[in-house]
């Protein structure tokens, strides 16, 4: 019964809608199509909607990636603007697609402290914002460096800027799973997708406004990307900051918090 009011109701906004149309456009409606303007124009003879302004624009449906992805079974050819992205997108072939995006500077000022763009600002260096995680990833007792056997991944790099290619580095050589590189990578949050884990010296800026971001454990060591060995790679204590030479597979005592950057010029 519900169903049946709730389709009477939308047949009466349609019609609702065509007989406003036409009393305020009664020359721009056509069978063969619709114009909306000021100048009474008919619309042009290939388009099934002709709008038309020189004060105004069309302004497409804008959603977040999470709210994007909650849309059940989107139809082939949906067109939303994301405001996480700020990203034009298209849903095709099953999957959603971008259509272009903001070319021009869109990110805010990077100031430390501040809470913006799913974190909070902790660096800045080469044109590019640094923000943190505001709590852990993980709550595990136990989180390791490597999913199985320590393996050498070549993540070696340990400079501001790597941390982002030593995690991709990590992921594609181990694979998805419950380890420090992959539940950055996978992480999604505050509808953030790019999420990474810091190089040693992005840890290490952490660490020195570690009071700023937050949410530390400083009784434990936290990830870094960046490796040492096939056994090894870097963790920071995160009580007096001194550097460990930790094993991959021996995840006791460590901590994960991700980060993120974006670019500001």
């Amino acid at each position: 019964m519900k169903t049946k009011i709730k389709g009477k109701l939308n047949e009466m906004v349609l019609c609702f809608v065509v007989v406003a149309l036409c009393l305020i456009f009664p020359n721009g409606l056509l069978s063969q199509g619709v114009a909306i303007n000021t100048t009474g124009n008919s619309p042009d003879p290939s388009a099934v909607l002709d709008i038309s302004s020189t004060t105004q624009g069309v302004l497409i449906t804008r959603l977040t990636t999470a709210q994007r992805n909650a849309i059940t079974y989107p139809v082939e050819g949906l067109l939303i603007f994301n405001t996480s992205t700020k990203c034009f997108e298209f849903y095709v072939n099953g999957m959603w697609q971008t259509l272009g995006c903001a070319t021009a500077p869109i990110s805010p000022p990077c100031t430390i402290g501040d809470s913006v763009a799913g974190g909070i600002i902790f660096y800045s260096e080469g044109g590019k914002c640094y923000i943190s995680a505001i709590n852990d990833q993980s709550d595990l007792s136990y989180i390791s460096w490597c999913i199985n056997s320590p393996i050498t991944t070549r993540a070696v790099a340990t400079e501001i800027g790597t941390g982002q290619s030593n995690t991709t580095t990590i992921v594609n050589l181990q694979g998805p799973g419950v380890y420090a590189a992959s539940m950055c990578n996978s992480l999604v949050l505050n509808d953030y997708v790019d999420w990474f884990l810091p190089s040693k010296e992005e840890l290490n800026k952490m660490y020195n406004h570690k009071n700023i971001i937050g949410g530390f454990d400083t009784n434990k060591y936290y990830w870094s990307s960046s490796e040492i060995s096939e056994l090894q790679a870097y963790s920071k204590y995160f009580t007096n900051g001194d550097w460990e030479n930790s094993w991959k597979s021996s995840g006791n005592n460590h901590g994960l918090r991700c980060i993120r950057s974006y670019q500001i010029y």
